[in-house]
């Protein structure tokens, strides 16, 4: 529930044992794509901290890890090791587990072995690819080479799309690993505009269910424009009352908000369910009568970071819509 993208536990984990200055070599692309395609993180703590690194030279040295862990699972089932999970995205999807489910040419469904699962991850082809989309920064350590050109968030989610690889079309997958290659510094945050196009497309998902939260009269066919100029006015918000050591702790960006907005519909939902309070009357109920003064939670963490919005004309959201 940490609305901190930048400091999930899974991201540490992540960086713990497959550094971003790996990502930049054929080695560590093939090693990512394992990484996300296996759905490690929290839940598979205990076997990351076990390998304690998670680069692969070659195919047959992933496939070697996760045999072993696959046949030390079903020999001792009482004290099994997690060492994959195929929910990591919300519903269990076995692309992200090591026996992916596809569908036969008899029409029937059957699992593919290790060996198809993973190989795809380290073609020629693809680490190529990699390396030459890189530029300058490949093979290089990014916190090393900050002049370096760093390509766009868009052009790093359209580079995984455009790969081909099952589980890395559509959906949660390639935003994250786009998402990951930024905050590894290997590129750049997308701009707000960019980020509500993502949300637009992917309605089901829950940053599009915090902007209603948040107030914004959004449907299911609601249009591009109309999402972007809710998620811009959320985000400028933001933008402009944050002081710059809030941002700091936050590491604020669009991917930030994108994340916080995804969190506001969880937590909306569980103090209903758990609590019976209703997030929106809560907020009102709080803000109502109080002098806000930037800043001031700085010192006193009982302050609030931004105003309310509801202390400003609505003439001030067009504003920020015309500009935006």
């Amino acid at each position: 529930m940490d609305p901190v993208r930048a400091d999930l536990h899974g991201l540490k984990l992540l960086h713990q044992v497959l550094p971003p200055a790996l990502w930049t070599t054929a080695a560590g692309i093939s090693s990512l794509l394992v990484f996300m395609g296996t759905g490690q993180g929290t839940m598979t703590q205990d076997f990351l901290v076990s390998q304690k690194s998670m680069l692969f030279d070659s195919v047959q040295a992933c496939i070697e890890l996760f045999s072993r862990m696959e046949t030390r699972n079903a020999q001792d089932p009482t004290t099994a090791i997690t060492y994959q999970n195929p929910s990591i995205y919300g519903q269990v999807n076995l692309w992200y587990s090591c026996h992916p489910s596809v569908r036969m040419d008899n029409n029937l469904y059957g699992l593919l072995t290790m060996t198809e699962k993973f190989l795809p991850y380290f073609s020629e082809e693809l680490r190529r690819s990699w390396l030459a989309f890189l530029g300058l920064l490949a093979d290089c350590d990014p916190m090393q080479v900050p002049e370096a050109p760093r390509r766009s968030w868009e052009e790093v989610y359209r580079w995984i799309v455009e790969t081909g690889l099952m589980g890395f079309g559509s959906g949660l997958a390639p935003f994250q690993f786009t998402n990951n290659i930024v905050l590894g510094g290997l590129a750049t945050a997308p701009s707000p505009a960019a980020m509500a196009q993502w949300i637009c497309a992917n309605k089901s998902y829950g940053a599009f269910t915090g902007l209603g939260v948040m107030g914004f009269r959004l449907t299911k066919t609601s249009s591009p424009a109309a999402v972007r100029a809710a998620f811009i006015c959320f985000y400028s918000w933001l933008d402009r009352w944050l002081t710059a050591n809030d941002k700091e702790i936050l590491r604020f960006n669009t991917i930030f908000v994108e994340q916080l907005l995804c969190k506001v519909g969880r937590w909306n939902n569980r103090l209903q369910t758990m609590a019976r309070i209703n997030l929106q009357e809560e907020a009102r109920r709080i803000f109502e009568g109080i002098d806000w003064e930037s800043g001031a939670n700085i010192e006193d963490h009982t302050k609030f970071p931004i105003p309310s919005s509801g202390a400003f004309p609505i003439e001030i959201f067009r504003r920020i819509v015309e500009e935006g």
